[in-house]
């Protein structure tokens, strides 16, 4: 795809994300112009080059129980109503070379609706809990399979794991390509200002178990007095797990910081020595790729870890749900600076080697290229 090139992209998730997403597109060798689809939340800021065409409303899909299902089935069909009065609008934009959409359901959906109406072909990335979770029910399965994947060009999965499950549903057509993030070359592998503050960077669900690492912490602050865990990230917990710290007198050192972006994210970075990752599932987490970049040491649950991690190489796994082993893992760290640090080091080779906006565009740019040159023959 040249510089003339047009690509919608339907990425509905939050700005700090979202962002992420974008930066990959710069460095393209010839930069496509993006009309993106987006809900109406947040500003572009710096990203306002792209054209974008808001919803005003969210596409999130909640499969955890049959009512909330429904009201997911409910949004998901008023998201998509949205997006077919939109047609016309994107339409004016031909032409389209590629249609991309980040998530499988209803983004898919609407994806699938725009590559038709511009005559486009259509990529979809599968990103973790479109698969992990939805995947898992009748309905969004059927769908994937007999619409979604019947009428894309190429699948897209983040993880190995992801793009197994994928294949596990009868796509033939689906290829790994991993998320990445931005290498900042001037940043070495940095010193923490506190030698034993704990991150989470995350939403507050169940699924990202936060409480577990805070039952972890109640260990770690027994034996290292001046420990401290800040809790980035919002989400429907926060209230219980606020509660939880107060029931075992960690108030103050517990930090809830909230949903943060931009430099607050960076700061909060550079002031940490050590991220966890707790979660039940994982598509490929930026997060972590984010902490790995920073040189920070990183503990992940067995299920979170995306084969990024390879265990006491470059972090270390813990057992999932498993509070003590996740406390024994993180008084190791604080117990064994040198060899922590050599795991630190040997995180941010590979997240540059493997997972960053230079390893990652180019392949994306070629991905583009090849779907668009096979649908134009």
């Amino acid at each position: 795809m040249g510089s003339t090139a047009q690509l919608v992209l339907v990425c509905d998730f939050d700005i700090g994300l979202l962002h992420r997403i974008l930066a990959v597109y710069e460095h393209f060798s010839e930069k496509p112009r993006v009309l993106l689809i987006k809900k109406r939340r947040g500003s572009l800021s710096k990203r306002d080059a792209f054209s974008k065409i808001e919803i005003p409303l969210r596409a999130d899909v909640d499969a955890s129980t049959p009512v909330r299902m429904f009201g997911a089935v409910v949004r998901a069909s008023v998201y998509l109503f949205y997006v077919f009065l939109l047609l016309p609008s994107i339409a004016r934009n031909r032409p389209i070379n590629v249609v991309h959409a980040h998530y499988l359901l209803p983004q898919g959906l609407a994806g699938a609706l725009i590559a038709r109406a511009v005559k486009a072909p259509l990529i979809l990335t599968a990103t973790g809990t479109d698969m992990n979770i939805l995947a898992k029910r009748r309905i969004p399965r059927w769908l994937m399979r007999r619409v979604l994947f019947q009428n894309a060009s190429l699948i897209i999965a983040v993880s190995q794991g992801i793009l197994k499950e994928v294949q596990n549903l009868g796509c033939h057509h689906a290829i790994y390509l991993p998320n990445c993030v931005e290498i900042d070359k001037n940043r070495g592998l940095e010193q923490s200002l506190n030698a034993h503050n704990i991150i989470f960077v995350g939403s507050l669900t169940k699924l990202k178990r936060p409480h577990v690492l805070i039952q972890a912490f109640r260990r770690v602050a027994d034996e290292v007095p001046d420990a401290t865990l800040t809790i980035a990230g919002k989400g429907p917990l926060r209230q219980s797990l606020e509660d939880m710290t107060s029931r075992l007198h960690l108030t103050e050192k517990v930090t809830f910081a909230g949903y943060i972006e931009g430099e607050k994210v960076v700061q909060l970075y550079r002031e940490a020595s050590v991220f966890v990752l707790p979660s039940a599932a994982e598509g490929l987490s930026l997060a972590l790729l984010e902490a790995m970049s920073f040189g920070k040491c990183v503990v992940v649950s067995e299920r979170a870890h995306s084969g990024v991690i390879q265990d006491r190489v470059d972090g270390l796994i813990f057992r999932f749900d498993d509070a003590d082993d996740l406390a024994g893992k993180l008084l190791w760290i604080f117990e064994n600076p040198e060899r922590s640090k050599r795991l630190s080091v040997n995180a941010r080779q590979k997240v540059e080697r493997e997972y960053s906006l230079e390893a990652i565009a180019p392949r994306l740019e070629q991905l583009y290229g090849e779907v668009a040159g096979v649908t134009s023959q």
